[in-house]
């Protein structure tokens, strides 16, 4: 709604300093426009309502985040050194850099 409020703001600004040549029609269209973006808002407000009250809704999110935890843990846990030489090679240029 920030936008509607700036636009009747300077609407209200231009009426103050008696500029009237599009206000019945700039006030027309932010009806319109604030009437469109009210009905929009309350169609997220029922998403959001009925993804709260579905529980199958949230399955897709409990296995979103097993993925993410198992992620985790595969990005904590090194493994095994590796031995081929692009990682022995790789590995001597990082310790080169870092000192």
């Amino acid at each position: 709604m920030r936008d509607v409020i700036g636009a009747y703001q300077t609407q209200v600004v231009e009426l103050a300093h008696r500029k009237i040549a599009h206000t019945s029609m700039l006030t027309r269209f932010l009806a319109a426009y604030r009437s469109r973006l009210s009905a929009h808002m309350d169609q997220i407000a029922d998403y959001l309502n009925w993804y709260e009250r579905d529980p199958d809704a949230r399955k897709p999110a409990a296995l979103l985040d097993e993925y993410i935890r198992t992620a985790d843990l595969l990005d904590n846990d090194p493994g095994p050194p590796r031995t081929d030489p692009i990682s022995k090679y790789m590995d001597s240029v990082q310790q080169q850099l870092s000192q």
